[in-house]
């Protein structure tokens, strides 16, 4: 704490001779009123019959101004126990070292300061970072502390970078966020990255068109997030030096230490400094902790020494003439924790021990320190200190640790107004009673808070979570828990009782993570069946989050709360619970709840609900490649659907079993299935689905060589996004547009289609959509003859496809520079990307960019058949070449995909020809030639004039 220019008198309970009033607006504020039954003295005391000491009440002489908002109270000045950083000037070098590293060889530094609670790991880093500022006075160090919710250690460490403080307007922050990576970042990229950091820290923009596309792929939005985030802080390092600080990240979930590994790595070449703090329980939750690519440098915040821990008592005890030798001895049984040593001396301040006698003068009561037994660890002398704490203190601290480890002055207001509650007051107060006392009483609450603040125990919060109240935080979460644990069970429930009420009837209350509080608070207070609504409430808004692993331990609580008699409650529970292990890939987790799900809804005779469950079945199957066990389940949930005659259901399983007949190349009967879903969300007016309806239909038709019929679908599903100002489906249904376009040789339309889609992209910072544009557009422009427009566009795709690891986009674009190669003659290179391309492909389970590449290969080792460098091949060996063809078109043809398979039957064709094997040729082409006049595309006529020659 910071020094003050006096101390407190001698004896706090008598009135100086002059103070200045305590105020609101220009009145003073104490009641005129005859004395109501209810006194602020009753409303703070523990019973109605104890009273609160005059020097809270109405003793503000020795007190300096505190602003509360609507009351200027007098503070009592602190302690004055803020020593000066003592007996750590080996660690601070070494973090300086660190840090001047990075500075100079523009590389990262990945390091954790590990020790016990009370080591002094937060003041380290407080003075590490005033003395990097004082070297680089453009530093830049922003902290972030740690807690349970995803990603909440990185959510504050942006809002300070972005100067995001709580309360401000939503659309003020997401511009301070726009305008920072603006700063940094251009184009499509900043769009992307404003969007996912806003995401990430708590305040998304509404409908985004990053977001929204990712909303059913939670493994891809994480590695946007990361993605993001790198990106930003690689650029903000590259303009001022760079020091990120994780406090408390023991604390945290997993989502937020994998995120921390992910930049340590990613940002290995780049000036930042990354600096963790952790209690050693850190590595009993995650054992292998820092041990990714870029290894954590462990640095240990052990004891003080003895003489460490002398000299920080001197410091301490500097206002006393002498220390004497019992306290110094004392100190050293303390096993070197700074803060028991402090907690030593608050203790001996409050029970009589010290005396403070004038202006930066103490004197030792040696009486009273013989008299005294002095514990030996932090938590016994809290627990000594809380032993000799007035009743009327202790109650309102152990009212303040019921709200939690952080509390605001109504929430313990709230809490003393209503304890002198009686049957015969059920309403509160008169108003007249109330006219004369309410304002006093808050005061009296506050200046009590105040004392408490200038014992240390709580601390105020500078800038407060809930907008218009002032925020407090215990000093540390054991002097928290040890209030909590030892007040009496019966008082917690009632407290957390009326702190629930409290939280629900603010401005936010039914925010998600007040919803939480809520939940918590009605647990505790015994009230199981609400807590499990609100429980619920929150689980909901972790699931709309995509942070799956939060909602899946809400619902679990949720569900625990429930008990077994409410089954409707935890029917629609399991369903929940399912959906999210079923976004996370635990499919067997998936099907095991939603079979739960199932059997409750045949309890209670649900059919509806026994369909849904059927239906998420048969989703799960679907996607774990299951599709005859995926049929079965979705076409029994159709069945009970039909029986009840929900619309919506209907639909929603016509349309997935549709899509498991076109997985099974059953084309027909798809088209028959999602025809039908169409027809009933017709009937629903969701326009949004209704286009993804149709532009699915047109998939189907363009696979089946159906190109007029695929043509009017992505047609209509563009009329209908761009009615609904569907940004990101209008860019995907004009991409669609033009690559059937390329199909029908009608390139210039194409282009004009796909550099449009590009524009819509970029706008929107649609990242995956402007790598797929980009890829078609290098292909057109490779067939075209423009090699390096084609090589510019195929690699800035690629590049795009690697940061936000989409595989499939990856493939595309390495077989078009691997085919740019060929052309140029780097075979080697040719077959480098090709492979790498079949790789990535085969890997995912992309089997038609597998084909794709297969038939890459095909065509780059026919390359070297008028290669003078190339080693003659053996008569009896088949040649690369073609075993790459035959197999890409093998794959085409499981696929049904007529449109490349007769692509890649007449390159084949024109491949055999060159090596002189004429009667396979002529086969292979005019099997090709078939599928060009059926599908009527243009290559017919060149292959019907080869056909002739030969």
């Amino acid at each position: 704490m910071n020094d003050r220019e006096h101390d407190p008198p001698t004896n706090p309970t008598a009135a100086p001779e002059a103070h200045q009033r305590v105020s609101v607006g220009e009145q003073d504020d104490r009641p005129t009123t005859p004395q109501p039954k209810f006194s602020a003295e009753s409303l703070l005391a523990h019973d109605p019959g104890d009273t609160i000491e005059h020097r809270l009440a109405l003793d503000p002489g020795a007190l300096g101004s505190w602003d509360l908002g609507d009351t200027t109270l007098l503070t009592a000045l602190p302690y004055d126990l803020a020593p000066p950083y003592t007996g750590r000037s080996e660690v601070i070098a070494t973090l300086v070292e660190a840090c001047e590293h990075s500075f100079r060889t523009g590389s990262c530094s990945f390091l954790v300061l590990m020790g016990e609670a009370g080591m002094g790991k937060s003041r380290t880093v407080t003075e590490l970072g005033a003395t990097v500022q004082k070297a680089h006075r453009r530093a830049r160090v922003v902290v972030g502390r740690g807690a349970p919710t995803p990603y909440a250690a990185f959510s504050r460490l942006l809002a300070q970078r972005f100067h995001i403080s709580p309360g401000l307007p939503a659309e003020t922050a997401r511009q301070r966020i726009l305008d920072a990576v603006s700063a940094l970042l251009t184009g499509s990229r900043a769009a992307d990255v404003t969007h996912l950091l806003a995401y990430l820290a708590g305040i998304p923009f509404p409908d985004s068109p990053v977001i929204t596309p990712l909303i059913e792929a939670p493994q891809q939005l994480e590695s946007r997030l990361f993605i993001a985030l790198r990106r930003f802080l690689a650029a903000d390092a590259a303009t001022a030096p760079l020091v990120l600080v994780l406090e408390d990240l023991e604390q945290c979930g997993e989502e937020t230490i994998n995120l921390l590994h992910y930049l340590a790595s990613g940002l290995s070449e780049v000036p930042v400094v990354v600096i963790a703090t952790a209690e050693p329980s850190l590595l009993a939750a995650y054992p292998d902790f820092g041990a990714g690519d870029l290894p954590a440098t462990r640095i240990d915040l052990g004891r003080l020494s003895d003489d460490d821990t002398e000299a920080l008592l001197q410091a301490l005890c500097r206002p006393l003439a002498a220390v004497p030798t019992r306290l110094v001895e004392h100190a050293r049984r303390l096993d070197g924790s700074p803060r028991a040593l402090m907690e030593l001396i608050r203790l001996l301040l409050e029970s009589g021990v010290i005396v403070r006698a004038g202006a930066r003068t103490w004197t030792i009561d040696p009486a009273r320190l013989d008299a005294t037994e002095l514990p030996c660890t932090y938590e016994d002398l809290a627990g000594e200190r809380l032993e000799v704490m007035p009743a009327d203190q202790r109650r309102l601290l152990e009212r303040a640790a019921v709200i939690g480890p952080v509390f605001w002055l109504d929430s313990v207001v709230a809490l003393v107004r209503t304890a002198a509650l009686t049957e015969d007051s059920a309403e509160g107060l008169s108003l007249g009673e109330i006219a004369g006392t309410e304002t006093y009483a808050r005061r009296a609450v506050a200046l009590a808070i105040e004392h408490l603040i200038e014992h240390e125990w709580i601390a105020r919060v500078d800038t407060s979570s809930m907008p218009g109240e002032p925020e407090y935080r215990f000093a540390n979460p054991i002097l928290h828990a040890l209030v909590h644990d030892r007040t009496p069970a019966e008082r917690r429930r009632a407290d957390h009782k009326i702190t629930a009420q409290w939280i629900e009837l603010r401005p936010d209350g039914a925010h998600p993570a007040r919803q939480e509080q809520v939940a918590y608070h009605l647990e505790q207070a015994g009230d199981r069946a609400a807590a499990a609504v609100a429980y619920r409430r929150a689980a909901d808004a972790a699931r709309a989050a995509f942070f799956n692993d939060r909602a899946i331990d809400l619902y679990q609580r949720a569900l625990a709360c429930l008990g077994t008699h409410d089954l409707a409650a935890r029917m629609l529970l399991w369903h929940d619970l399912g959906s999210v292990y079923e976004l996370k890939g635990a499919f067997d987790a998936a099907v095991d709840v939603f079979e739960r799900m199932l059997r409750l809804a045949w309890l209670v005779a649900a059919r509806t609900k026994a369909a849904v469950a059927f239906n998420k079945i048969g989703r799960v199957w679907r996607r774990k490649g299951d599709l005859k066990r995926a049929l079965e389940s979705l076409e029994r949930a159709a069945e009970l659907f039909e029986q009840t005659g929900d619309g919506r259901g209907i639909a929603g399983s016509l349309d997935d079993i549709g899509r498991v007949l076109l997985l099974l190349g059953r084309y027909d009967e798809a088209y028959a299935k999602i025809s039908a879903a169409l027809e009933w969300r017709d009937r629903e007016g969701d326009s949004r689905s209704v286009a993804m309806s149709v532009s699915n239909l047109g998939t189907i038709q363009k696979a089946r060589g159906q190109f007029d019929e695929a043509q009017r679908c992505y047609r209509q599903a563009l009329e209908l996004q761009r009615d609904i100002g569907d940004r990101w489906g209008m860019a995907a249904s004009l991409d669609n547009l033009a690559a059937l376009a390329s199909e029908r040789g009608d390139f210039q339309r194409a282009r004009q289609g796909w550099l449009a889609a590009l524009d819509e992209a970029e706008h929107i910072g649609a990242l995956p959509l402007a790598s797929a544009v980009l890829s078609n557009l290098a292909e057109l422009a490779y067939g075209e003859g423009q090699l390096e427009d084609a090589r510019r566009r195929a690699t800035e795709a690629l590049e795009i496809a690697t940061d936000i690891d989409e595989r499939r986009l990856q493939a595309e674009s390495m077989i078009t520079l691997a085919l740019i190669e060929r052309e140029q003659g780097d075979l080697d290179r040719a077959r480098e990307l090709a492979h790498r391309a079949h790789a990535v492909a085969a890997a995912a389970g992309l089997r038609e960019s597998e084909a794709r590449a297969l038939v890459c290969l095909g065509d780059v080792f026919s390359a070297s058949l008028y290669d003078a460098d190339a080693a003659p091949p053996d008569p009896g060996d088949v040649p690369a070449a073609q075993d790459y063809y035959q197999r890409g078109i093998a794959l085409y043809r499981a696929l049904g995909n007529e449109s490349r398979m007769a692509r890649s039957l007449d390159r084949f064709g024109r491949y055999c020809i060159e090596r002189g094997d004429i009667t396979t040729g002529k086969d292979l082409l005019r099997e090709a030639l078939v599928l060009y006049s059926k599908l009527e595309l243009p290559q017919v006529e060149a292959v019907e004039e080869l056909l002739a020659r030969l």
